[in-house]
């Protein structure tokens, strides 16, 4: 990418311009080490978020409308080799023209395919709208919305509910989306946990429309034990119990004996 495309000499009242010079992108980064070469993942949790990742770039071309051909451009293969030196990653090989082309829109077809298996006794039999949260590493409070009918229970979609997870009103706006996403009509009830913000957006749900709030009883299970663990003796049997399972597996040895008397359990 030049800046300067006019490469003649200019003169101007007896005083010659030295020539301008052109410039390049690659002159205001970093430059990239073409010999690189990423390594295959070598298990299978890289082999899992190598598909993750790949479906994601994936996602990117098929939303947009971009050509496959862009995956042989030299600047996409930079733009992945810098990505991946940046990051200090060895394990990342981006999807081939071929991939994004033939194996990763084929799998998206087949799960859409899979999905639609569900959807089409959504209507029939009704659904129950249940609700997971966690925190990842970085952080963050991900939602992770299913959607579950006698014929079985879809993962929907899962979304960054960081600002949201401790207010009713968002809560409440955020399950009204995921409601009109499937349906109103075909959902009967929706589950989530027992907090009071997921209570109070609940209440409102019912209060608007004839679907029914229940709270998680894995979650109410959960509470229990938890107020339970409080109490002196199961407290100090709790601690004991973490000190054995810090000390076990962070000695191999210990480790692999317990496995060979457990049988892998």
């Amino acid at each position: 990418m030049s800046v300067y495309e006019n490469d003649d000499e200019v003169e101007e009242v007896g005083i010659q311009i030295p020539k301008k010079r052109k410039w390049h992108m690659d002159s205001f980064v970093a430059p990239i080490d073409v010999d690189f070469r990423p390594k295959a993942p070598t298990s299978n949790e890289n082999k899992k978020a190598l598909e993750n990742t790949h479906g994601y770039i994936a996602d990117f071309f098929y939303e947009n409308s971009i050509s496959f051909n862009c995956a042989r451009s030299d600047s996409y293969s930079k733009m992945m080799q810098a990505i991946v030196q940046y990051n200090d990653s060895s394990t990342f090989k981006p999807p081939s023209y071929i991939d994004l082309r033939v194996k990763i829109l084929k799998k998206k077809e087949e799960t859409s395919n899979w999905v639609d298996n569900f959807t089409v006794h959504w209507e029939t039999y009704g659904v129950t709208i249940m609700t997971d949260w966690w925190t990842d590493g970085k952080g963050r409070t991900l939602i992770n919305f299913l959607v579950n009918c006698p014929k079985g229970t879809v993962f929907l979609k899962s979304i960054d509910g960081s600002a949201r997870i401790h207010n009713a009103e968002l809560i409440y706006k955020m399950l009204k989306d995921v409601i009109e996403e499937v349906g109103e009509k075909n959902v009967i009830q929706i589950c989530t946990d027992n907090a009071s913000n997921y209570v109070l957006a609940g209440d409102w749900i019912m209060a608007e429309s004839k679907i029914y709030w229940m709270p998680c009883a894995a979650h109410c299970v959960n509470l229990i034990l938890g107020d339970v663990s409080k109490m002196h003796l199961v407290e100090e049997t709790v601690k004991d119990a973490k000190q054995i399972s810090f000390f076990i597996y962070n000695h191999k040895h210990m480790l692999h004996l317990m496995r060979k008397q457990t049988k892998g359990r």
